[in-house]
Order: structure tokens, then C-alpha cells, then sequence
């Protein structure tokens, strides 16, 4: 893991390891992305880390970015590993071996780890749940914390590419507020996964963003009508923005445009190091400097003398 003793205090708390401490090829030269592994190392020097979760049919959350496993199993071709966690019973997703043989953590035991791990700071998931989430999978998961309302402690963000998801789920975490004292103290950001029409335009880049899970969910951070539409889309209910990175955000215009969504809105910024974007830490104290909270990284080993 990457020492960052010697980072401001600020940048280094913007920080979010992108599913854990991993390499991005699923080399196992470091952990594997999403397991126990990669976020306890990630908890040794960052406050945040990202994950995703899913939903096994008899209700326990996963941690998974894919739809199945068959990318991180250790037999790829193996049926469990084909098939859709959603459409799994934990039995069999437990018995599914991950290439560093280990099997698919739950949710519960991340959560728990990050306590654990806590001290003077306490360590945050910012949890993604995927677009394609059923119904019951919220509910599910609004139920891991009503049977355990202190680990919301350890939550920093619930967000989605799906922003029906995000409007339902904060409806529903709202409404088990009004029973539950630790659902308003600990109370995590909701936001907004959003995906980059500068990105998505860019020829060279479309056929690959639409490849991408992302469903409709385009916006231009500068554009104060994309603005406006998910805030009524939201009833205004939602505390910010994760946005994709684009180059703009690095320039003058680019740090002024977000500066002024950061006084209204916490804001994210996620890149994707299957379109090359940088990642770095100087990328993240620019972004810092435009009143940027979180910053998305896979932490590659050129992440302190990489540039812009």
C-alpha cells in the first residue's frame, strides 16, 4: 500500500480507493478488487474506500462490480460464476472460489472491518449500488442497518448510476429515520452517480462509455439545466453530485463551474482507468482546489509523480 503520511490532511481525506486497494488488471500482486483484503489495506492510509454491492435472492448484500463472478473466479467457465448474483441463493455465492481464494465477501463483514479499523477517524464506505438493484435489494439493505443502526457510522455516501434508486432508497432510509435516532445521526450523503456528456461525445470515447452500466445518466456540470433537472427529478432531496471526470474540470472555467455546484452540493469525481484518465495526486489536489469531497482512485504506482 502507498504511504501518505506526508499528503495535506485535506487531499489525503478526499481520498476514495476505488473498490478497495486492487489492481485494476486483477493482478494479485495486490489484493483482488472488493474483498475483505483490499479494504483493509485501503484503511490503513485512506478514510474512504468505494465498493458495490448486489443482492443474493435470500437477501444478503454482496460485494460485486460485475453482474456475476466469472471475471474473479478462479474457473471462469465454473456455472455459479456465470450466472447473476442477484440470481443466487448465499449458499451458492459463498461457495464461489475468487482467483486469490478467497470467496465474495458480504457488505456486513466490510462494515465491520472498517470499525474495527477505526480510530481518531473513523473509515467510510461510499457504497455504489448497482443500476440494475431490485426492488428487494433495498429493502434489504435498509434492513442490515435497521438490525445493526450503527454501522451506518460507517457509511459515507449510498449512490447509484440510477437515479430512480437513489430517490427510492432515500425515501425509504427517511422513513425508517423517523424510528430509528442512529439513521439521523449517522445519516450518510445520497448523490448522484453521473456520467459526463463531454466524455460521452467525444468519438473516441462513445463506443466505450455506452458499454458501460451506467444507464441515462448523462449530465454537463456546468449546464444549469441539467442542473435543474435532476433537482426536480430529486424534489431536491439528495445532497450531491459524483461526477465523471472530464479534462475541462482541470482548467480555469472548469475549477470556477465546480466551485460554485460545491457551495450548494457535495461533489465526487470518478475517473475510469479503461479510458486512460489520470489519476494522480496532483489530479486530485486540482480537483480539491475546485471544492471537490471525494476523489475516486485506483492508486496506481505512479500515483505520487504521475501529472495532470
Amino acid at each position: 500500500m502507498l504511504k501518505f503520511e506526508r499528503v495535506p490532511i485535506k487531499i489525503r481525506e478526499s481520498l476514495v480507493s476505488h473498490r478497495g486497494y486492487h489492481d485494476v488488471n486483477d493482478s494479485l500482486s495486490r489484493p483482488l478488487e472488493n474483498t475483505l483484503d483490499a479494504y483493509r489495506e485501503a484503511f490503513k492510509e485512506l478514510r474512504y474506500a468505494e465498493c458495490d454491492i448486489t443482492c443474493s435472492t435470500d437477501g444478503i448484500i454482496y460485494l460485486c462490480h460485475d453482474r456475476n463472478f466469472s471475471r474473479l473466479s478462479t474457473w471462469s467457465d465454473e456455472t455459479r460464476s456465470n450466472v447473476d448474483v442477484i440470481s443466487l441463493k448465499s449458499d451458492d455465492i459463498d461457495s464461489i472460489e475468487l482467483t486469490n481464494r478467497t470467496h465474495p465477501s458480504r457488505l456486513q463483514s466490510v462494515l465491520l472491518l472498517a470499525k474495527s479499523m477505526s480510530g481518531s477517524q473513523t473509515c467510510k464506505l461510499v457504497i455504489e449500488i448497482k443500476p440494475s438493484a431490485p426492488e428487494r435489494m433495498l429493502s434489504n439493505l435498509l434492513k442490515q442497518f435497521e438490525d445493526n443502526p450503527s454501522l451506518l457510522n460507517n457509511v459515507g455516501v449510498f449512490m447509484s448510476f440510477n437515479h430512480n434508486i437513489v430517490k427510492r432508497f432515500r425515501e425509504m432510509y427517511d422513513k425508517s429515520a423517523e424510528k430509528h435516532a442512529a439513521f439521523v445521526k449517522y445519516r450518510p450523503k445520497f448523490i448522484i452517480l453521473c456520467r459526463s456528456k463531454q466524455v460521452a461525445f467525444n468519438v473516441k470515447n462513445r463506443e466505450k462509455c455506452l458499454g458501460m452500466d451506467m444507464c441515462d445518466s448523462m449530465i454537463d456540470y456546468r449546464n444549469k439545466t441539467d442542473i435543474a433537472r435532476i433537482e426536480k427529478e430529486q424534489n431536491g432531496k439528495f445532497d450531491g453530485f459524483y461526477l465523471q471526470l472530464s479534462k475541462d474540470m482541470l482548467d480555469k472555467d472548469g475549477l470556477d463551474s465546480l466551485k460554485r455546484l460545491s457551495s450548494k452540493y457535495t461533489i465526487g469525481v470518478w475517473g475510469s482507468a479503461r479510458l486512460g484518465d489520470p489519476d494522480s495526486l496532483k489530479t486530485a489536489t486540482r480537483l480539491c482546489s475546485g471544492g471537490v469531497r471525494f476523489v475516486n482512485t485506483d492508486l496506481p504506482e505512479n500515483f505520487f509523480t504521475s501529472s495532470l
